[in-house]
This record gives C-alpha cells, sequence and structure tokens, in this order.
C-alpha cells in the first residue's frame, strides 16, 4: 500500500542488481548495487544492511575484493542452512564466499563460466 526511502548509504550506489535476505535474521540484507544503470561492472559494490534496508554500509576490506572494478557481481546468496554462510557469483565466474556472516571473504572458485545465479542448497 506504500513504499518508504530506505536508501541511507547508497546515495553514489543507485541501482541495486540483487537482494539477499538472511533467513535466520529478516533485518539483515545483502546486496550488489552499482553507480551506473547500465550493465558495466564499473562501480559495483556489495553492501549489507543490519536494519532491514533502512541504511547500508560498502562491505569493505575483510579480504572481499574492494572494488570489482571489471568484474560485475551477478548474484548473492545466503545458505538457507546456514546463514553465516553467503556467495557472491561475479559476471567472470568467480566466486566468493564468507562462512562467518561477512566477517572474512575468501575465492572459492574461479572461471566458473556458468555461474550467473546462485541458488539455494536445499
Amino acid at each position: 500500500k506504500t513504499w518508504e526511502q530506505r536508501s541511507k548509504g547508497l546515495e553514489t550506489l543507485k541501482f541495486v542488481r540483487v537482494v539477499d535476505v538472511n533467513p535466520s535474521d529478516h533485518k539483515s540484507l545483502i546486496a550488489a548495487a552499482n553507480t551506473q544503470a547500465s550493465d558495466a561492472p564499473q562501480g559495483d559494490a556489495l553492501v549489507e544492511s543490519s536494519d532491514g534496508g533502512k541504511s547500508w554500509t560498502r562491505v569493505l576490506l575483510r579480504a572481499f575484493p574492494e572494488n570489482p572494478r571489471f568484474d560485475k557481481i551477478v548474484d548473492v546468496r545466503h545458505d538457507p542452512a546456514h546463514a553465516d554462510n553467503i556467495a557472491v557469483a561475479f559476471e567472470s565466474g568467480e566466486l566468493w564466499m564468507t562462512r562467518n556472516g561477512g566477517a572474512y571473504w575468501q575465492p572459492f572458485a574461479r572461471q566458473v563460466k556458468s555461474a550467473r545465479v546462485l541458488c539455494p542448497i536445499g
């Protein structure tokens, strides 16, 4: 019935490509956003919210690529059985994951050419 502004922290990242909700905490969200409306990967960022999307912060440091300059983030998913496990797929086929809710990220696959969309493990 009604909509409200929920973009604090996304002032330069105006185009959100994908959002995933933590299955064990519905106020915890993770998203891929971009500064441009085009499909260009320049300006891609991974962002997170702990307040249901009212405010967002970039996922920086913690070993995640700070600016995946030439690689577009195409999908982000929480593991429904273990919500601290989150996977990110890049257009190049590179896959990154965290097993501790984003405290530390690491690559877990490279050049997986068919990885454009992640699906829940069930």
